[in-house]
């Protein structure tokens, strides 16, 4: 983590944004006094992302412990950061940003799509960078799970493996599925 470039990055993305920038409906202290700087305050950002103005001045002063992702991405939220910028932050932080889910299925290329069709009897799915499944054919829902009956947060190799280990699994040491084991050396790598 780079304590001194985060609190820079975060004092320098704080004094762009104006109060009249802030989110309709935001949580702002009320504000009587005359501004001296530019852009909101300190306390005004962290009324918009919901953490004490203490643990702000902390990280803008170079501070504070690692930020959690959540209050990165809530102060994310608060600065108005572009996808590049909330990037820039984690990075900074050492951390990785939860990406902003915007309920939408993810787009699966054409290209892939086809193939999964023609591997017929052949299980196969595709996942993104998160190991989310994002598109699978009939021998994978008949041999692995029924995808389709999952919600998108279940359809992770991840937690697939486990809800299939645990029940699979007698709970001898060792008897993990062959599926299970490779969804754990994928999440290692």
């Amino acid at each position: 983590m780079s304590s001194r470039e985060l609190a820079d990055f975060l004092r320098r993305r704080r004094e762009d944004l104006q109060p009249e920038d802030a989110p309709a409906g935001a949580t702002r202290p009320p504000s009587r006094r005359a501004r001296r700087t530019p852009g909101l305050r300190r306390e005004e950002v962290a009324a918009l992302a919901q953490v004490s103005v203490s643990y702000y001045e902390r990280l803008e002063q170079a501070r504070a412990p690692r930020p959690s992702p959540q209050v990165l991405s809530a102060l994310a939220t608060a600065l108005q950061l572009t996808g590049a910028e909330r990037d820039h932050l984690a990075r900074l932080a050492g951390q990785v940003l939860p990406t902003e889910d915007d309920g939408a299925p993810e787009h699966v290329p054409e290209d892939a799509q086809q193939l999964l069709g023609r591997l017929d009897g052949i299980p196969a799915y595709v996942v993104n960078d998160r190991q989310d499944v994002v598109a699978w054919n009939a021998a994978a829902a008949a041999l692995i799970t029924d995808f389709s009956r999952l919600t998108p947060d279940q359809r992770n190799v991840t937690r697939v493996s486990t809800r299939l280990r645990d029940t699979l699994c007698t709970g001898a040491p060792g008897s993990e599925s062959g599926f299970s084991q490779q969804a754990a050396a994928q999440l290692r790598a």
